[in-house]
């Protein structure tokens, strides 16, 4: 079992690493300059100061979906009128940050939820939260910023974000009775129908657990969640670090899909494809 489940991953290795997709969550030196850049991020927008954003980032910048700002004077301007909030600020925090190193190690993917939080005319503090989404990349020991995302989170989006995080964290944890918990039945796992809770926890056991000693990282990143209704699709990367029971390392990405149906207040799973490890 051992050999086949060692040449499984090495094959898998080896295509992921020529196709492009496997990476390396990095040393914890590359993390903690990443996040530093995190924190200026986070005193610029507290401080309400465009020129040190700016200053963060490399050019050209791509900004949003679309925008592709060309030098640093110019994003200042448009980090003043579409990034910073008009209000006086009384806090800013990038919360449940992953941070994902590439192979080549000189670039990374970052992610996050960013609190802001305004006082109203009323002198009310207002807290409104947003998704973060960034790349950077490394010139000499300096990371910069070259793609940046901020989506505001309406209730929905917010209560899905918050129920991929747990998702998260049930395989983190290999713990399929959690992620059992957060579908309802029927559910289509792969195209396969799991009418109880039972049987679905079951197949999560073989799904996310089965050989794996431990998993030193998992994120579901690129999350881009579309609501119609009482109904949702995310489409998302799977990006996971892990150690199987033989001490064999594996690293990789894989694309998940998940749909969703509003049952009462709360979201819950329906389908889920190719969202395997």
């Amino acid at each position: 079992m051992k050999q086949r489940l060692s040449l499984a991953i090495a094959l898998l290795s080896a295509a992921l690493l020529l196709s492009g997709c496997i990476t390396l969550f990095g040393s914890i030196s590359e993390r903690a300059r990443i996040n530093e850049v995190l924190d200026q991020f986070e005193a610029g927008m507290l401080e309400k100061d465009a020129d040190k954003l700016a200053k963060l980032c490399r050019y050209p910048l791509y900004f949003g979906d679309y925008d592709v700002i060309p030098y640093w004077e110019f994003a200042a301007v448009c980090f003043g009128s579409r990034l910073l909030p008009g209000g006086q600020v009384a806090g800013y925090e990038i919360t449940n940050r992953h941070v994902l190193l590439k192979s080549s190690n000189s670039y990374a993917d970052a992610d996050g939820t960013a609190v802001l939080k305004t006082i109203d005319d009323s002198g009310e503090i207002v807290e409104t939260e947003f998704r973060i989404s960034l790349g950077l990349h490394k010139d000499g020991d300096t990371w910069k910023i070259y793609s940046l995302k901020n989506e505001h989170l309406d209730a929905d989006v917010r209560q899905i974000y918050d129920l991929l995080n747990l998702y998260e964290e049930g395989i983190r944890t290999q713990d399929p009775e959690k992620l059992a918990d957060l579908c309802t039945y029927p559910l289509y796992v792969n195209n396969y129908l799991f009418a109880t809770r039972e049987a679905a926890v079951q197949n999560f056991e073989k799904l996310y657990c089965f050989e794996i000693e431990e998993y030193q990282e998992l994120w579901i990143k690129d999350r881009q969640i579309k609501v119609r209704g009482t109904e949702a699709t995310v489409q998302a990367t799977l990006a996971a670090e892990l150690t199987d029971i033989y001490g064999e390392f594996f690293a990789g990405e894989n694309l998940a899909n998940f749909q969703l149906v509003k049952t009462g207040e709360s979201w819950l799973i329906s389908n889920i494809f190719n969202a395997g490890i």
